[in-house]
């Protein structure tokens, strides 16, 4: 079987600029792989975050010198594997590739890629609508906008900016939210935020502290009324026992 795989930039402006704790973002810079066999194209598409050593350039890289195995597409682990012995750190490339091998086999077998895998729609977890670090005013319209949603994410910066988006939420709406902090605050700041969060609704706090202080984070997890989810901190290279004593979840 001959495939055929090519890599692309995929520039995508937004409709608003997307703030965190890390910067702002006006253009999503991502990857499109473009899979093609037997008159069937699979798609996927990748999003580096330059925090884990990833961009668009390095992933665009690593799949334009990435050799195919000799395997046909529905055998996705031998490609993955190529691929991590070819680009172990570039993940947002290795998931555009693995989600154009999926979408490919939907697709050549006319089923949906749920079915593939296994899985019910049914008992899938409930998605957030994520609404960046903003003045009030913008946050009480995202949260308008948002109507639909079942769970809102709030992404926060530090500072009073948190308290005020969080009064912003409230003020027009009691939908049930979660909060990421994005490696933002201090040990202190997270103590006191949780604390205060627990009274406002919110369901969970992801990556409070900085990614590397553990013992903090699990001090943080005894002393909190709420879960603590890890996301900085849950890397391939991460000790996982170690992870699983600082929080509650993964994400």
């Amino acid at each position: 079987m001959s495939v055929f795989l090519t890599a692309s930039p995929l520039d995508l402006p937004l409709r608003r600029p997307f703030r965190t704790a890390r910067g702002t973002k006006t253009v999503a810079r991502n990857l499109l792989v473009e899979l093609r066999a037997e008159g069937v194209t699979g798609l996927g598409e990748g999003a580096p975050i330059p925090r884990y050593g990833q961009d668009q350039a390095s992933g665009l890289q690593a799949l334009h010198s990435f050799e195919a195995p000799d395997a046909s597409p529905f055998e996705q682990d031998r490609w993955l594997e190529a691929f991590d012995l070819h680009a172990p750190t570039q993940l947002a490339a290795r998931a555009a590739l693995e989600s154009a091998l999926w979408d490919w086999a939907g697709q050549k077998t006319g089923r949906p890629v749920y079915e593939l895998l296994s899985i019910d729609p049914g008992h899938t977890p409930v998605s957030s609508f994520t609404i960046s670090v903003d003045e009030p005013a913008a946050i009480r319209e995202r949260v308008e906008e948002a109507r639909a949603w079942p769970v809102l994410k709030l992404k926060m910066a530090g500072g009073d900016a948190d308290h005020a988006m969080v009064e912003a939420l409230r003020e027009v709406s009691l939908t049930p939210f979660r909060v990421d902090a994005n490696e933002a605050w201090s040990e202190d700041e997270a103590m006191e935020k949780i604390s205060w969060l627990s009274t406002m609704g919110c369901e969970l706090v992801e990556q409070p502290l900085p990614a590397g202080q553990l013992e903090a984070s699990g001090r943080l997890r005894e002393a909190s009324p709420i879960p603590l989810a890890a996301d900085e901190d849950a890397v391939i290279d991460a000790d996982p026992e170690a992870v699983c004593a600082a929080y509650d979840l993964i994400n």
